[in-house]
């Protein structure tokens, strides 16, 4: 092989290879970040940003734009090549409220979640798949049918049979991207007109409260985001709220079985509203104080957080939270605005020999280490559920714009 050949090779390995890497760097630097007062920003060892603030909310150092909205620095990969703009806020650690409680969480979609599509018999005796033919996707939302705004799973069967067997207009989001599909609905074999399409308006479930923040009426809660079982997205909402809820039983956890707190939803006791949902948590405004009845505790930077004893703060019976140990085994110190930050383990004997360990419900739990509000519990090992992980507070709070100030 000529010596030309294999530098022509070699040269557009090296570019293929540096156009990957420059969207992996790109991809794993988050857009925005959250900074307590006295942090020190560190984003990678690949990257500077030379980000420190003083105790009055400051930002020096580094390459900073200051704005009326806010800070951005500039993070360079190994401080030559610019690699994007982050938004930077600083706040003062605040002192939350740790929760611990059971509550249920009701959803409502802002539009009609796409969960499947599927074939069906038509009156003639053909398969036919309309929907799926039309480029409608598992995972889209449809937003408007015909040019109307639509969330209501009954309302858009009626308008489709209301069609008469003429196209009907979809308005779909896919992943941010406004798309429009055209889809002629078929009869099947009785008479009735469908897209062949599932569609989901709404969701529930159980989950634990993380804090309250008293200084401004908020709260957050799950660490991690309320997700579609069938497409596994996170849903967007148009609106939901959070009830007061009582476990009733514990399914115990075993290896390659996930346990389960089962609760019930106490009637007509709404504790917030559901106003965002997000890869961290849910967040909203408090209207029903009652169930918070700890005392407020500052949240901790992740600086703090050492690998350690701990403490959870979970309700496995009843009303009941209860403070139970834990190990923290490991510390991701770089996983900013990621809910998958620290990998904690189940030391306490009467928590172990009650459910096992981390049960699904208990996602929210807050994890106290030396007196502060570290993080909070969100997902169980399936094949190990005395461990799991937790989100770090400030990527909760990150997500929580009530807290951010500049």
């Amino acid at each position: 092989m000529k010596k030309t050949n294999v530098l022509k090779i070699v040269m557009s390995f090296c570019i293929v290879f540096f156009v990957a890497l420059g969207v992996t760097i790109v991809s794993s630097v988050p857009d925005k970040i959250i900074l307590f007062e006295g942090d020190k920003l560190n984003i990678g060892k690949f990257y500077t940003a030379d980000i420190e603030t003083d105790f009055t909310g400051v930002l020096k150092n580094g390459e900073i734009l200051d704005t009326d909205s806010g800070y951005f620095a500039k993070v360079k990969f190994f401080g030559v090549v610019p690699v994007k703009t982050v938004e930077v806020s600083v706040i003062e650690p605040p002192r939350l409220i740790p929760g611990g409680n059971c509550i249920g969480v009701k959803l409502y979609t802002d539009g009609l979640m796409v969960v499947g599509t599927s074939s069906f018999k038509s009156s003639d005796g053909k398969m036919v798949f309309p929907a799926k033919y039309a480029g409608v996707n598992e995972g889209d939302i449809i937003k408007e049918i015909n040019g109307e705004y639509i969330n209501d799973s009954k309302k858009f069967s009626e308008i489709v049979t209301a069609n008469n067997g003429d196209a009907v207009l979809l308005t779909v989001d896919r992943d941010g991207s406004i798309l429009k599909c055209s889809v002629k609905p078929e009869k099947d074999a009785e008479g009735k007109f469908k897209l062949g399409i599932w569609v989901r308006n709404s969701l529930a479930g159980i989950g634990t409260m993380t804090y309250y923040n008293p200084q401004n009426n908020t709260y957050g809660a799950l660490g991690h985001g309320i997700s579609d079982s069938d497409t596994g997205r996170v849903v967007p909402i148009s609106q939901g709220e959070v009830l007061d809820a009582e476990v009733v039983s514990v399914v115990k956890g075993e290896k390659g079985s996930p346990g389960e707190l089962r609760g019930s939803f106490v009637m007509d006791s709404k504790i917030a509203d559901v106003e965002k949902n997000t890869d961290c948590g849910i967040y909203g405004v408090v209207n029903d104080m009652a169930s918070f009845i700890q005392k407020p505790i500052e949240a901790a930077s992740h600086k703090e957080i050492k690998e350690g004893k701990a403490q959870i703060l979970s309700c496995i019976d009843g009303h009941n939270v209860e403070a139970y140990e834990i190990e923290i085994q490991k510390v991701s110190h770089r996983k900013i605005n990621e809910s998958k930050c620290m990998v904690i383990k189940i030391t306490d004997e009467n928590l172990l020999n009650e459910t096992g360990g981390i049960l699904q419900g208990m996602s929210g739990s807050p994890i106290v280490q030396n007196g502060k509000l570290v993080g909070a519990v969100t997902h169980v090992f399936v094949n190990d559920p005395t461990r799991g992980y937790g989100i770090f507070i400030e990527n909760m709070l990150l997500n929580d714009s009530s807290h951010i100030k500049n």
